[in-house]
């Protein structure tokens, strides 16, 4: 009788166990149980809802929008008594004009993508070098040096995607690189397209002498099947952050971009900005010629509006009244 009891409770226990979803932030080192792998529940989970960089349309003001994407705007200075002595142009006293571009700053946009693959692989490139600074930098027995990590997990695991980051990120830690920024991608290349699915991950932060541990990438493969490579040092953390940006996978409410080891957030702070940033963004917001702010400007000419600073003629342009600009040239850059 004990033990048919025993056997009945079992039973019952797991039905109820089994009545529950996994949840979305399990996360172990153990071998994952028959509720994670190949589970129909989960089948294709971590693809659902992530989109390739550039995939939504552009905000447009006649659609109900707040911005127009991608439209060109132009700032210039109209302060010409003060551009007589130049060496830019026959023209006495020209109008400088800054043209620019609308920009939402969203990876999702189709227009804007770019612009903000770049800003932020500004700020990434500026966080990284930060941690330079910092007492673990030179405390190392080795000398650490930037490089790119790509970690593909494998292919049958039918997990949540936080727990499968969670273990990338891990397992870069044991491999040996120290700290970096993460970055998802969800489609791999195939004929110049990014339509097939294979979850990876990017890695750009330190390792000693740029290498990873090579005996343990190979007992995490046989442990996990996760293919680990090493891209090597980079030139230009900057391009590479531009470049792996440029084809992210994107996710209302989910962060494309993580960082992890000594350089998340619990251990690195945002490097503030510097005399040297504040005077690069005052050469961007004022005239190169007086120095005075720029203001907006509308084309009054017969010709096609420029793409590109010019020195022209005060004929042509005209200030834009306040009630219309609507916008401020920081949002715009």
């Amino acid at each position: 009788m004990r033990e048919k009891f025993e056997l009945s409770l079992t039973s019952k226990i797991i039905d109820v166990m089994t009545s529950y979803q996994l949840s979305k932030y399990k996360y172990s080192q153990k071998a994952l149980s028959n509720s994670s792998v190949n589970s129909q529940q989960l089948s294709q989970f971590q693809y659902d809802g992530w989109k390739l960089a550039g995939w939504k349309k552009p905000y447009r003001i006649e659609d109900g929008d707040k911005s127009d994407c991608g439209k060109w705007v132009c700032y210039g200075c109209l302060r010409i008594e003060n551009h007589c002595n130049n060496l830019t142009t026959n023209n006495t006293g020209p109008v400088v004009v800054k043209p620019t571009k609308y920009n939402c700053n969203r990876l999702s946009c189709s227009e804007c993508h770019t612009r903000a693959s770049y800003f932020r692989s500004l700020k990434i490139d500026k966080r990284i070098k930060s941690f330079q600074k910092q007492p673990a930098f030179f405390t190392s027995t080795d000398p650490l040096i930037e490089t790119h990590v790509i970690v593909s997990p494998n292919m049958e695991i039918q997990d949540t995607f936080e727990s499968i980051r969670s273990k990338v990120t891990k397992l870069l830690l044991d491999v040996g690189v120290v700290g970096g920024v993460l970055i998802v991608h969800h489609f791999r290349c195939e004929d110049m397209k990014y339509e097939k699915n294979g979850l990876h991950f990017h890695s750009v932060g330190y390792a000693p002498k740029a290498e990873v541990d090579g005996l343990e990438v190979k007992k995490q493969f046989r442990k996990w099947k996760c293919i680990v490579k090493n891209k090597g040092p980079r030139k230009s953390v900057r391009k590479t952050v531009s470049y792996l940006l440029g084809h992210c996978s994107v996710k209302e409410r989910k962060h494309s971009i993580t960082w992890f080891g000594k350089l998340s957030y619990s251990q690195l702070k945002n490097p503030s900005a510097t005399g040297y940033d504040i005077k690069e963004l005052e050469k961007i917001r004022c005239c190169p010629m007086c120095q005075e702010r720029l203001v907006r400007l509308d084309y009054v000419g017969i010709d096609r509006p420029p793409e590109d600073i010019i020195y022209d003629d005060i004929s042509n342009w005209k200030r834009t009244p306040k009630s219309e600009s609507i916008y401020s040239y920081r949002k715009s850059t």
